[in-house]
């Protein structure tokens, strides 16, 4: 992942919104994408992977097996972050995108820490993105079997990821192909900015090990 951070955090920001670019600049996202990125490419960078083609990082796979010090590192940040979103707001420095982003951003990040609560704390959380170009699915089992791979090293039997639907028409898919969907529930932020229902689909593998 050294060396990597850059690429990752592009790869990041282009997969946001499934491919789709921004229609309007958000006030203080490069602070939301350190948010999501930055532990992952420090501190957890040991479980961090990437793929590349041709010396270009093209896909990702960050994996949390140990929550204590991901838990400490993302609720100092993320109370950091949340006292610089106010404050832009009560000094009126947030444009009116910037502050639907947020509060839709706010009320998915609840949703998620809830359902991961209820997936058990023994089960790793992975999050995998790769490039639009690239998703012929070739990439997309190499990172699962990388994950597993990870996991069976730290001695995890289940890994839990979560991927962005268009109305959940990727369920069937990620049954046959990854593990057993446990919860489905609306993008909020995704469905506004894209103008269409977006699903966001928790899947739970099992890692098998060698056979």
């Amino acid at each position: 992942m050294l060396g990597n951070e850059h690429a990752v955090r592009s790869i990041f920001v282009e997969t946001f919104l499934m491919g789709e670019k921004m229609g309007h600049p958000v006030v203080l996202f490069d602070e939301y994408v350190k948010l999501c990125t930055e532990w992952f490419l420090t501190a957890g960078a040991e479980d961090s992977v990437v793929v590349s083609i041709n010396d270009e990082v093209i896909a990702y796979a960050f994996v949390c097996t140990d929550f204590g010090p991901f838990d400490e590192w993302t609720r100092r940040e993320s109370r950091r972050l949340a006292a610089r979103v106010i404050g832009r707001a009560i000094t009126f420095r947030l444009d009116r995108e910037s502050r639907l982003f947020w509060w839709t951003r706010t009320r998915d990040a609840i949703r998620i820490v809830r359902a991961r609560r209820s997936t058990g704390a023994e089960c790793a959380q992975v999050h995998m993105n790769i490039l639009q170009s690239y998703r012929d699915g070739s990439v997309a089992l190499l990172l699962r079997d990388t994950v597993d791979a990870i996991c069976e090293r730290k001695g995890v039997r289940h890994w839990v990821g979560e991927v962005n639907s268009f109305d959940g028409v990727r369920r069937n898919a990620l049954a046959r192909l990854v593990g057993e969907v446990i919860n489905e529930r609306e993008n909020l932020t995704a469905s506004r900015l894209l103008g269409r229902r977006v699903v966001r689909l928790t899947v739970r593998r099992l890692v098998r090990g060698p056979a």
